[in-house]
């Protein structure tokens, strides 16, 4: 019979306490991270909850990578982030075509080397923001086919996608797999490269896959999407039968257009948008663009890169990204890799982006969270009907220090935990990380591998509250692991366990922080945990 656990854990002022490691093995043998439904697996059958940052260099004149250094690495280890979305960049990888730039290369070897030396596990992620590093960063000039068209900026720089006819063109010749001006398609150079980095790295199980391209845009058929929301927008907020006899709805509907291009005037229809009955009327009518282009192009692209990498890499998960809209909410509906068999891939996972529509404006800080948790609530609906684990690899963006981050962070990971997958904030902004008021909120309390079946946990970085469900059938072989932030909080005489569990508290090298490990083979009906 299944065994429920339950603790609870309150963090105040206490007596350190460190116990002896125990001489038996508690750890499973280094091995690849594996999937089991919507579950990251390690080598010992556990449950992975990865809790991990953003790490990312844009700077050319930096190298892609010069500005982070080992004992950093070390730190947010020590901090408790078990995982980095470690970005790569195409142009510092491939400055010509077919040709690959071996010192970025050994960089990047250095970059995982460290995060592996500290216990971090590595996603690697080909970055990319408005298409390459002629307009942002990502592809290299050699790579962007946009027709010597012009470019434009608006208000928000990602405003660009919608109103660069060059950034437009760009994505459409590579989905179009458009030649490069050495005769080869541009998205063919794209997958060779892919396939170069998963022979590079093929062994390495510090590694815990590739995510194969960041936020795909489908190119001009985005022009069609905001037309098509203004339009349920005005529909939903105005009398249009009224305006139409008037005579007005042609320039009422251009005043509208206006407004979102403006800042402070987009600012003030989102106010209008809290409400995620009205937020989803206004953005479905943009769902079947978005899942056409899901459907169609990204499909065959995923295949393609799927087959290639398979052809030398078997070992790490392909995590998959939703088309570039789904970050607000509208539905995805991509499609999974299949094998050789038709069968999907065994190695997927979904690497959702959850951004609400005030992300890199002055409001970034107060979102409407009834429309942030229908945001999440979407993602994880496409999660559910993959049937593969859930990472969401970028949320937060918050621009500053201000202490309203922190509510709002808050917010955000508790719909994290709720749908019990994993995450990785962005970004990592340096040393001062630590200082940041949303701080308490990455580097907190939390399962990272539980032995069983972890049902829910929950953890309240205003009080410390900590609360884990989790069943296990006694056959366990290894230690479920629960990251303490800093083990100074916790007094022994709190600590109330049963007869038939045990447990040991085990100190970080470095830092604060520690683990709680839970040890296997002990049947119990009852576990509570209480720190004071």
């Amino acid at each position: 019979m299944s065994v429920l656990f339950q603790l609870k854990v309150i963090f105040i002022l206490g007596i350190i306490v460190i116990l002896s490691a125990c001489t038996e093995q508690q750890e499973p043998d280094p091995g690849f991270i594996r999937t089991s439904g919507t579950q990251f697996i390690d080598s010992g059958g556990r449950q992975m909850i990865f809790n991990g940052v953003n790490v990312i260099c844009k700077d050319p004149r930096k190298k892609y990578t010069d500005q982070f250094s080992q004992d950093e690495f070390r730190q947010l280890a020590s901090w408790g982030f078990n995982v980095v979305r470690l970005g790569v960049i195409w142009s510092g990888l491939e400055p010509n075509p077919g040709e690959y730039n071996e010192k970025y290369l050994t960089q990047i070897d250095q970059l995982i080397e460290w995060a592996v030396e500290a216990g971090l596990y590595v996603l690697v992620d080909m970055h990319q923001d408005l298409f390459g590093q002629k307009f942002s960063d990502g592809a290299p000039d050699w790579a962007t086919l946009d027709q010597d068209l012009p470019h434009h900026t608006g208000a928000i720089w990602s405003d660009s996608y919608l109103i660069s006819p060059a950034i437009q063109a760009a994505f459409d010749n590579f989905w179009a797999n458009s030649q490069a001006p050495d005769g080869v398609g541009v998205q063919d150079r794209y997958i060779a490269m892919w396939k170069m980095l998963a022979l590079r790295y093929h062994d390495n199980p510090g590694i815990v896959g590739y995510d194969l391209m960041n936020e795909p845009f489908m190119g001009t058929a985005a022009n069609k999407i905001m037309p098509l929301m203004i339009q349920a927008y005005a529909h939903e907020t105005m009398d249009m039968e009224k305006a139409w006899q008037e005579g007005t709805l042609e320039q009422d509907m251009m005043n509208l257009a206006s407004r979102w291009a403006d800042e402070s005037g987009r600012l003030d229809i989102l106010r209008t948008l809290e409400n995620p009955e009205l937020y989803a009327r206004v953005i479905e009518p943009a769902g079947p663009i978005c899942q056409s282009f899901e459907e169609i192009e990204l499909k065959l692209f995923y295949q393609k890169l799927r087959d290639t990498i398979r052809e030398v890499d078997n070992n790490h998960i392909l995590f998959l990204e939703h088309n570039y809209f789904a970050n607000t909410g509208i539905g995805s509906n991509i499609k999974l890799p299949l094998d050789e068999d038709g069968n999907p891939d065994p190695l997927l996972a979904y690497a959702a982006h959850a951004y609400d529509l005030v992300t890199d404006t002055k409001e970034v800080g107060s979102p409407a969270n009834s429309r942030v948790q229908f945001i999440f609530n979407r993602i994880h609906e496409t999660s559910v009907k993959l049937d593969i684990p859930l990472f969401i690899g970028e949320w937060g963006a918050y621009g500053g220090n201000h202490p309203v981050y922190r509510e709002t962070a808050s917010y955000i990971m508790r719909l994290i935990e709720e749908m019990k997958c994993s995450h990785s904030y962005w970004n990592y902004s340096g040393t001062n990380f630590n200082v940041m008021s949303y701080f308490p909120v990455l580097s907190r309390v939390y399962p990272m591998a539980v032995a069983g079946d972890l049902k829910s946990y929950a953890y309240n970085n205003e009080d410390g509250g900590f609360l884990i469900e989790l069943e296990t059938d006694g056959k366990e072989k290894y230690v479920s692991k629960i990251f303490i932030p800093d083990l100074s909080l916790i007094n022994i005489d709190s600590l109330k366990l049963n007869s038939d569990t045990d447990y040991e508290i085990e100190p970080l090298n470095n830092g604060k922080g520690g683990y709680l490990l839970i040890m296997p083979g002990k049947l119990a009906t009852k576990l509570k945990i209480q720190y004071y």
